[in-house]
């Protein structure tokens, strides 16, 4: 997958969300591609348990690489103040996402 990522800073209720998330998934070795449905419901409840969703782009889902659904929810969920909002004059919004990077992904 080629993409172009912007790390953004998020408040600490963001942080234990997305720690929570990255650590519930690890042992799963999950891809959209190989994954059943009961893993992809697996992972959609545990975003929706904090009131996010991945129905957009749940097929970017790939290990220690969870997306979420662009959305102002999402933004106050992780208190992100510092998304380019300009930038999404130029792309389709339709095709960004946010994505929680699991320690044990690379480095971008």
């Amino acid at each position: 997958m080629r993409a172009l990522v912007l790390r953004l800073t998020v408040n600490e209720l963001g942080r234990s969300i997305a720690h929570s998330i990255a650590r519930h998934m690890a042992a799963t070795n999950i891809s959209a591609r190989f994954a059943s449905f009961d893993q992809l419901n697996e992972y959609r409840s545990l975003l929706n348990d904090v009131g996010l969703d991945c129905n957009m782009h749940v097929r970017s889902l790939a290990e220690a690489f969870y997306p979420i659904d662009l959305a102002e929810e999402a933004f106050s969920i992780f208190g992100v103040t510092d998304f380019p909002f300009e930038v999404s004059e130029d792309v389709d919004i339709g095709s960004m996402f946010l994505a929680i990077m699991a320690p044990n992904c690379s480095e971008l």
